[in-house]
């Protein structure tokens, strides 16, 4: 399993031992291709942290008790595959009770056409429908009912779960600006 934090790759060599023994020899790498929108990624054991270059929310309405539109922008460092997880967490208070399929669009229907919105946490999970390519500006619009009274500013937070085989690869949460 990869370790959590970058690695730039290793100098790989080889030795062998025994009854014919070899010199260490270093072995040689074929040209690096992106893999997954990252430049070198098929670089052996290079490690890369995906994360959210963009992630940004506006509302349409500010007033109490009223029913706003969300649109969040975001932007991943790389590809996200099909069947990974977005979620959108932190918009606390809201009116909107959960829904395990409430309405949303987004940029190609990449995001699918529904999310699980769960009020006690304010968060809204996606499903991604179709490879998000990697620095592309996707957008999903969705709507809650705001809270009943006045609140200070909130500033929600982007994670996510890129489908990377048998261990996913963790987009660590970061506040929405």
């Amino acid at each position: 399993q990869n370790p959590a934090a970058a690695q730039a790759a290793p100098a790989v060599s080889i030795k062998a031992n025994g009854r014919i023994s070899t010199a260490q020899m270093a072995t040689t790498t074929p040209t690096a291709t992106s893999k997954r929108g990252v430049a070198s990624g098929s670089t052996p054991l290079l490690v890369f942290v995906p994360a959210f270059d963009t992630k940004t929310i506006r509302q349409s309405h500010l007033f109490v008790a009223g029913s706003n539109t969300l649109t969040v922008t975001l932007a991943a460092n790389c590809d996200i595959e099909a069947a990974s997880r977005i979620t959108l967490s932190g918009l606390l208070n809201s009116l909107s009770p959960d829904n395990a399929a409430l309405p949303i669009t987004s940029t190609s229907g990449a995001l699918g056409t529904t999310g699980v919105w769960t009020q006690s946490t304010g968060s809204l999970v996606l499903t991604v429908a179709t490879t998000l390519a990697g620095s592309t500006d996707y957008t999903v619009t969705y709507e809650v009912i705001n809270p009943a009274d006045p609140l200070p500013s909130l500033f929600p937070n982007a994670s996510g779960q890129v489908e990377a085989g048998v261990n996913d690869a963790p987009i660590h949460s970061a506040v929405m600006t």
